[in-house]
């Protein structure tokens, strides 16, 4: 993936605010709303502002002021990605060395960033269609790794409750999700 051309942003739209946040996830941007990321995850409620940066420290003008990149983690590099973490993180721009950035991800780029477009769409309360249910076991994943599940878990029992969902979605997901489902729905 690291040879392929960088595709557009997608960029979030939410009424009255500004787009003040750029998320890279591997080779895709998305541009979004902090307010809307710290409401929806926890990760980014703790990680947003912390202590120990300064105004200097956040770009000024037209370029975003938070900005996050694909930090791999160490162990996955080196092709034993843990059992518990995704392999992967957003982290701060300025915390992630030249070293870091340089460490590439043994797993499927292209499943993790469709798992983490339905996981923010989920945030923004945008609609999920059935073809999200292919990568629902790793968008849950990712909501757990973000601390997300309740937003994703709605997205999810919205598209379930819509006329005409035929798609079988996994018992563990649903359990993960916290969703039960009725008999003969």
């Amino acid at each position: 993936m690291a040879n392929s051309p960088t595709p557009e942003p997608i960029v979030m739209a939410y009424p009255f605010k500004n787009l003040d946040t750029e998320l890279q996830v591997f080779n895709q941007s998305f541009h979004c709303h902090s307010s809307v990321l710290k409401k929806h995850s926890e990760y980014f409620a703790r990680s947003f502002d912390p202590k120990f940066k300064t105004r200097k420290d956040f770009p000024q003008g037209e370029e975003s002021k938070y900005k996050w990149i694909t930090h791999v983690d160490k162990k996955e590099a080196n092709g034993r990605p843990h059992k518990q973490l995704i392999g992967w993180s957003l982290e701060w721009e300025r915390s992630v060395t030249e070293e870091e950035k340089e460490r590439k991800f043994v797993g499927d780029e292209l499943k993790n960033i469709i798992a983490f477009d339905i996981l923010l769409r989920s945030m923004y309360s945008e609609p999920l269609t059935e073809s999200c249910v292919d990568f629902l076991e790793l968008a849950i994943v990712l909501a757990e790794f973000f601390i997300a599940i309740p937003c994703l878990s709605r997205a999810v029992e919205s598209l379930i409750s819509t006329e005409g969902f035929e798609v079988e979605i996994p018992e563990s997901c649903l359990e993960k999700l916290g969703i039960v489902v009725e008999e003969g729905q």
